[in-house]
């Protein structure tokens, strides 16, 4: 089966086809840019497991429904390696006016004509929020694609002519209702923003090119350049007229520690443009930084703590042609190369994982007790008196000749032994299928002689003291111990205080640009560096409460509610949600998501899917048809968790990303009150209440329960939301020194849930403030004295190359902003990234029409003359007005009104050179 992006450029091509040989048939793109989706064709995801496509506009106040009303639905399931579709035709059953109502109407008068057609697996229920109908495919699963392409060829052809004519059957009935085809100007406009969309993301249709890319560590410090997120261009030399967006990158160091250190994506052509200035402090010679032919890059893959050797590489036939030593030259590589990098990576990154078979708390048990000792002793990964030892079901600590802690199972239970001398050995049967709180507590409390009480920590010690070398093999070691002492380095990494920032300054200046560009990576993590565990806490966190007690039922099998409370999904729901009353919230679920046809359940109120069922014995069951019929993505949920595997795909973002405005308030932040079921088991149609958390306080609980990973919460436009209102009490609990695990840690009740809180110290807050925006004062002085504020104003060097016809547009920027800053103030310029890639006379016009003047007239509270003064006369036209005359009436000094008055002129790609070399002063614009 086909990946999901080459499963929807497969169906989009089809479509294509469909146009070539009909051109009046049209069908709907994805219109909107959204984070992870820039480069899709369809709305959907793959992470829905689905697309849709609509072929008629019919505007719906169901704004969440796919296909806007109706629409063709592409099904997606690569752990099932089959393709499945339906036609999804769904309205709302509460229509709130006359469009909405004609809407549910033309839904319903569908039902019978297209189960006669086509068939339906799902026709509609006018008790429920929705009135859905759904058809069925002519097949259930293909493994074709090209079949299932082929049945929905058919099936539209009789599906479009039905929808036309019952559309205007229901036409005639309302005249004013909303209902065509795409036309082919919609067509043609969707086409152009997909047109659009996929150049700025960089979208290539071609195979990448493989590049090695070398430095040498006198010139260029990689992994310091890497670390500090700084090593963002590449001077190119050999190879520069094939080198293009898109194209991987090996990023190889020469020299003493030659290897791996990182795998990037090229961003753009092959150019001329200098470094940034900081990552000068990279080169120790103190190279030459002009401006050289340099592409731009992003790091795919980060190695720099544990990067690929020369060593890892040899005498694999893989890279018996590998072209790296000559520093400075771009070589090329081969795609298996590429991925033999990402391959031997990933096993050893994973090596625990893979070699250990331990339960995960266990592991962590004696994890925890080998960085005690590691701490203590202030021990380097290469001591050569101590020695890890990982076999597949054992574990082994080791300390000169004898002293081992020792930890391994059987498929039946779990065995822990701490072997030192004659006087301990027997303990092995001591703690035999014990807890690992049990064993970790008897290593630290361990009493060695009759006479000296030692704890194992003074055993250790007292060992290390008299060996200087361990009598066990370390070949086997390595990869362990680099784990052991990057968590360590990880939980130093998140001892640090919290950042609190601000980036302020005027509007485009790239404030936003650098939380994504600069500050997102450093909150996410790859697949392949997470745990199992953490993988299924993020998994369900992003689950409803529906989706978990469904697993839940899948696992137990027929339940009652005691029983689904105790099932593992739950638990950690739960424990994620800081629900009150767990039981409340089961309950009401499943009463939400009853069928309808249920004799055991009356409540009326409920919601798609419809999936569970109570017996007459009380005891809950989910129905299996309905739920692979409906919601079939859950299975896939369990497989993914139960067979985690490491993905360098799949990310994990460990932060938030808000934007304050007006109606943006403490109950959307921290918690607020929100409807809900009743908290009791009796079937009932009465509405009640529950305390539902914000963004800060889910991102903070996320936080806490991993502390080894730091989390960030980036707020757009801070400035615009009354902060003080937003942030409440909690302006004290985000101090750096107030946060839990601080020198001076606070906590409150909160006024809604009457729960204490605290913020961890591994989350960090970052803010975004336009200093234009007449809302600043509105800043609350007790929050800025608790961030520390980071100005940004526009940095000419970013569009030093920009020119057109000569005209450098840094030297335009600079003029303006010189002039705003002497009628207004330096709080009130423009930003850089007004002129960022504007290239041609036409995009130079269009940026002085729609940005840079409407920004003027705002700043001036359209005062033209002031415009006028900054841009020159290119732009403003000042109109005499002397030869008006006021009708026949006596005012004293009437004439005194004669004042010129200011139009705008607009620029177009003919005329805008010389209304701009008017504003620079070199030509007098007519």
């Amino acid at each position: 089966m086909i990946n999901y992006k080459d499963y929807e450029k497969e169906v989009y091509n089809w479509l294509i086809g469909k146009r070539k040989q009909d051109p009046n048939f049209t069908f709907s793109i994805r219109d909107k840019e959204k984070e992870g989706s820039e480069l899709s064709y369809f709305m959907g995801g793959e992470q829905s497991r689905y697309f849709t496509f609509r072929l008629w506009s019919i505007p719906s106040v169901l704004n969440s429904s796919p296909g806007n009303c109706i629409g063709v639905v592409f099904k997606y399931s690569a752990n099932y390696l089959k393709y499945d579709y339906d036609f999804k035709l769904i309205s709302s059953n509460a229509p709130r006016d006359k469009q909405s109502t004609s809407v549910l109407n033309l839904i319903k008068s569908l039902a019978e004509p297209l189960d006669k057609s086509i068939g339906l697996s799902s026709k509609g229920n006018l008790e429920i929020k929705n009135f859905e109908i759904r058809t069925t495919p002519q097949k259930k699963g293909y493994t074709d694609l090209n079949d299932m392409l082929q049945d929905i060829d058919e099936d539209l052809a009789k599906f479009i002519p039905l929808v036309s004519e019952h559309i205007e059957i229901e036409k005639q009935k309302n005249p004013e209702f909303e209902a065509h085809r795409i036309s082919l100007e919609e067509f043609e406009s969707m086409q152009e923003k997909l047109k659009t969309r996929f150049e700025k993301y960089q979208f290539t249709d071609k195979e990448p090119n493989y590049w090695i890319f070398q430095g040498n560590p006198d010139i260029y410090n990689i992994t310091n350049a890497l670390k500090a997120a700084h090593l963002k261009s590449w001077k190119v030399a050999a190879h520069k007229d094939k080198i293009a967006i898109g194209d991987k990158v090996i990023i190889w160091q020469t020299g003493k520690n030659a290897g791996c250190y990182a795998l990037a994506e090229v961003t753009s052509e092959v150019s001329v443009f200098e470094e940034e200035p900081h990552e000068q402090w990279y080169y120790t010679d103190k190279s030459d930084g002009s401006a050289k032919d340099r592409v731009k890059i992003k790091i795919t893959d980060y190695y720099a703590d544990s990067p690929i050797s020369d060593e890892d590489i040899k005498g694999n036939p893989c890279f018996y042609d590998f072209k790296a030593g000559n520093q400075g030259t771009n070589f090329s590589a081969r795609k298996e190369q590429y991925e033999e990098i990402k391959s031997l990576f990933n096993s050893k990154n994973s090596f625990v994982k893979v070699k250990s078979k331990l339960d995960p708390l266990i592991f962590e048990e004696f994890i925890s007790f080998v960085r005690s000792v590691i701490k203590t002793f202030n021990l380097d990964p290469n001591d050569p008196r101590i020695v890890f030892s990982v076999r597949g079901y054992k574990l082994n600590f080791i300390v000169g000749q004898k002293y081992c802690v020792n930890v391994y199972s059987s498929k039946n239970k779990q065995n822990f032994g701490l072997i030192s001398t004659d006087k301990l050995s027997n303990n092995n049967e001591k703690f035999a299928g014990k807890s690992p709180q049990t064993f970790y507590n008897y290593l630290n409390s361990l009493v060695l002689g009759e006479k000296e009480k030692q704890t194992v920590l003074e055993a250790v010690k007292s060992v290390l003291d008299k060996t200087t070398k361990s009598g066990y093999s370390r070949s086997n070691d390595i990869e362990f111990q680099n784990y052991v002492f990057q968590v360590e380095a990880n939980e130093e990494k998140n001892m640090k205080p919290a950042t609190n920032q601000i980036l302020y300054g005027p509007p485009g200046t790239g404030k936003t640009y650098y939380l994504k560009d600069q500050l997102f990576d450093r909150y996410t993590l790859k697949e392949n560096a997470i745990t199992k565990e953490k993988f299924f806490e993020d998994k369900i966190t992003n689950l409803t409460w529906w989706q978990v007690i469904a697993i839940a039922l899948i696992e137990n099998g027929t339940s009652k509610v005691n029983e689904i409370l105790e099932n593992r999904w739950v638990k950690t729901k739960a424990s994620l949600s800081e629900s009150k009353n767990v039981r409340a919230t089961i309950w009401g679920t499943l009463q939400m998501h009853t069928i309808t046809s249920s004799e055991n359940v009356a409540y009326k109120q409920r919601q798609n899917p419809l999936i569970f069922d109570k017996n007459n014995d009380k005891m809950w069951q989910l129905l299996e048809e309905e739920t692979k019929e409906q919601i079939p993505e859950i299975y896939d949920i369990i497989d993914e968790v139960n067979n985690f595997k490491s993905n360098n795909e799949t990310v994990i973002k460990n932060y938030d990303f808000v934007t304050f405005h007006q109606s943006f308030a403490y109950e959307d932040f921290i918690e607020g009150i929100k409807p809900v079921f009743p908290e009791t088991e009796e079937e009932t149609k009465d509405l009640g209440y529950k305390i539902e958390d914000g963004v800060f306080k889910k991102l903070c609980t996320k936080a806490k329960n991993d502390p080894l990973n730091r989390y960030a919460i980036f707020i757009d436009e801070i400035n615009r939301g009354n902060v003080s209102a937003i942030f409440g009490e909690l302006i004290t609990l985000i101090e750096t020194d107030k946060r839990s695990g601080a020198k001076n840690e606070m906590s409150i009740k909160l006024p809604y849930s009457k729960t204490n809180f605290s913020v961890p110290s591994n989350l960090d807050i970052y803010g975004t403030m336009n200093t234009a925006d007449r809302s600043v004062e509105a800043l609350d002085t007790a929050l800025r004295r608790r961030f520390e504020f980071k100005e940004m104003m526009p940095d000419y060097a970013v569009i030093e190359n920009e020119e057109i016809d000569n005209i450098k547009l840094s030297e335009v920027l600079e003029k303006i902003n010189e002039r705003i800053e002497l009628l207004i103030d330096r709080d009130h310029a423009i930003g850089h990234s007004y002129f960022f890639n504007v290239n041609s006379e036409e995009k130079l016009a269009k940026a002085f029409n729609t940005k840079i003047v409407p920004l003027l007239q705002e700043y001036f509270y359209g005062d033209y003359g002031k415009i006028g003064l900054v841009l020159g006369k290119g732009f403003v036209e000042k109109k005499k007005n002397d030869d008006i005359n006021f009708a026949d009436f006596s005012y004293e000094n009437s004439n005194d009104f004669k004042a010129p008055s200011y139009l705008l002129k607009q620029v177009n790609e003919d005329n805008v050179i010389e209304a701009v070399l008017s504003l620079i002063g070199k030509k007098e614009a007519e």
